[in-house]
């Protein structure tokens, strides 16, 4: 006994003595913590095809934190369905010397069942933290997965923005008549390949990766920075396979697995037909049923079985009321089908930040949500919203690219790219002024585009009281006391009108006999870049919108005006500054036109672009001066 406790004392300490060796953080070079937020010390990955529909993955890694920046990689989540199943995971902290602080116990992984009055599905979300919190320390995750069918694999992410990699190996193990395609991102390195026993391994190494730094507004999604993905060529899902070998293949696929389904009640078909006898053109047709389904139906996730790419079927929809994006989107193409209108579902990545690039050499389906499209009007349907008219897509899916479902094959099409004059505000502002410098001000706005979307979901969702409040906790200068406030949104267009009159307390500064009066204080141009001379990642930013604005201020008795800002002009390829001052008897009217355009530049033009935010805002901030009589 004496004895099994001497060789298990001895098994500690020379694990304690390898892991001061291995994971202490001085064991890192220096140059690979400049710009870091966590350094990979070791990493190995391997996918395993077991059946052509089946796979296993194994993966180890050790990473050191050094910093709060980089706590997040400190927590390890995993995602969980009846085709994806956890078969391990583990993991250990230790300090920053490196010795063992803490093993995971099977009671600390997590689970997060998705079921709301939103969702309903049978996935879960495991997650394990292993925090720490004293920096630097080192955390190592072990995990095992099966998968039973599988449409894409998932990327194999060499290095993220703000983290070095000392070593890291990705591996795809399959059956030597497997086939895929894979594509390197921002790396050029090639994998060995080694065939044995009918077993084909392919293997790419990665080894001292300085950090890339993590800087704002860069096109990279997800802050992954280097990668590499995988393309099967052939799939397999709940005993159907498919070719993946083309965009055209793949919508084939998906096409046949969503065939069929968007079959209606006879009951049903009459109401559309009814909805529909007495419009004349194609386009009043699609604005009545479009109307009725926002009307009479709600978005809620569904993910049941292969309900992450199957849909439900129309009549489920129809009994039901409700419906995820594939299912709404195939109900309207059910109903306008009954109207005789041409129609096709197409899926698409949605979101309004950076997205996941689609490649012909690597085709992959990084979609996450589904809209429709109807080819004879070049007109776009989000199915899924109950407020917004027909064929508005909005900055959530507008600008890229989206694969339709045709009966012939898969399609790649482009959603309409949004400009300035889609996304417009047009004011009329009146500031009447007292001697006390007291304002009151009364506004006439009309929002268009993504620009309307937060009025028009304002009143959609909220009480008028409600909207008062929220309306005074995010106007851009301080209410003293609101007197009347009205927002109205079209129903046939994407626009919303402002009305409103409060009175404002501070707007001005006085000193002495003088009153300075910011001329953009109402709506101020709000736009900086950090300061960096040494950026070295690309610039993007997506916004783009105009402004279009006419100010009145009534000078205040006993005052007369001693100062105005002079006619401002900026322009460039990234926007448009504009500003006009003129009086007009007791009566100064500013007229400003604002328009920014999408950015996507090299990292050396950076401080180009930062400057020309910072012209534009010196210009907006100026002031009138009037003086006491």
């Amino acid at each position: 006994m004496r004895l099994l406790s001497l060789i298990v004392l001895l098994c500690t300490l020379l694990r304690q003595m390898s892991a001061q060796s291995d994971y202490a953080a001085t064991g890192i070079p220096a140059e690979y913590f400049k710009n870091a937020h966590t350094v990979i010390r070791s990493r190995e990955l391997t996918f395993t095809v077991t059946q052509p529909d089946e796979a296993e993955t194994e993966e180890r890694i050790v990473m050191t934190i050094l910093n709060k920046e980089g706590a997040s990689s400190a927590s390890w989540y995993e995602y969980e369905s009846e085709f994806e199943k956890v078969k391990s995971l583990k993991g250990a902290v230790y300090d920053g010397e490196g010795n063992l602080v803490k093993e995971s116990r099977k009671q600390d992984i997590q689970e997060q069942e998705s079921f709301t009055d939103y969702e309903f599905s049978s996935s879960r979300n495991k997650f394990l933290k292993m925090e720490y919190g004293q920096y630097p320390y080192t955390v190592e995750f072990q995990v095992r997965k099966t998968i039973k069918g599988f449409f894409r694999v998932d990327d194999f992410v060499v290095q993220r923005l703000g983290q070095s990699v000392l070593k890291s190996t990705f591996s795809v193990v399959a059956p030597s008549g497997y086939s895929f395609k894979w594509k390197g991102i921002r790396s050029d390195v090639q994998p060995v390949v080694q065939e044995s026993g009918g077993t084909k391994t392919t293997t790419w190494k990665f080894a001292n990766l300085p950090a890339v730094p993590e800087e704002p507004y860069h096109p990279y999604f997800n802050n992954e920075y280097a990668m590499i993905k995988i393309a099967p060529v052939r799939v397999s899902i709940d005993g159907r396979e498919g070719d993946f070998s083309d965009w055209k293949q793949m919508g084939a696929f998906f096409y046949a697995l969503n065939k069929d389904r968007d079959l209606l009640s006879a009951e049903m078909q009459a109401t559309v037909l009814q909805m529909v006898k007495d419009k004349k053109t194609t386009r009043e047709k699609i604005d009545a049923i479009y109307r009725y389904l926002e009307q009479n139906h709600r978005y809620v996730s569904i993910q049941i079985g292969i309900g992450g790419w199957q849909t439900l079927e129309a009549g489920f929809v129809e009994k039901k009321k409700y419906g995820d994006c594939k299912a709404l989107s195939n109900y309207m193409h059910a109903m306008l089908k009954v109207a005789g209108i041409e129609s096709w579902v197409a899926i698409i990545y949605a979101g309004s930040n950076n997205l996941p690039e689609w490649y012909d050499e690597a085709p992959i389906p990084y979609a996450n949500h589904a809209i429709l499209y109807v080819p004879g009007e070049d007109l776009w349907l989000e199915c899924t919203s109950n407020t917004v008219p027909s064929g508005y897509l909005g900055d959530f899916t507008s600008g890229r690219k989206a694969l339709l479902l045709t009966p012939q094959d898969g399609k790649i099409l482009s959603t309409p790219t949004q400009t300035a004059a889609d996304n417009l505000k047009n004011s009329h502002i009146s500031i009447g002024l007292d001697e006390m410098g007291i304002a009151e001000v009364q506004g006439d706005v009309l929002y268009t585009g993504d620009l309307h979307e937060p009025y028009r979901q304002l009143i959609a969702h909220k009480k008028q009281a409600d909207v008062e409040k929220i309306f005074v906790e995010r106007a851009e200068f301080p209410i003293a006391q609101l007197l009347a406030l009205k927002i109205e949104s079209s129903e046939s267009i994407p626009q919303a009108n402002l009305h409103y009159s409060v009175k404002i307390n501070n707007l001005v500064t006085k000193s002495g006999k003088r009153m300075f009066v910011p001329v953009s204080k109402i709506n101020p141009f709000k736009r900086s870049l950090p300061a960096n001379d040494k950026r070295v990642l690309d610039l993007k930013l997506r916004d783009v919108y105009a402004w279009k604005d006419t100010v009145d201020i009534e000078l205040p008795p006993g005052y007369t005006l001693e100062n105005m800002p002079s006619g401002k002009h900026i322009q460039s390829e990234f926007g448009l500054f504009d500003m006009q001052a003129v009086q007009q008897e007791n009566r100064i009217r500013i007229i400003r036109q604002v328009e920014i355009q999408p950015v996507s530049v090299s990292a050396a033009r950076y401080n180009e672009v930062r400057q020309f935010y910072q012209e534009m805002t010196r210009a907006d901030g100026a002031q009138i001066v009037l003086v006491k009589t």
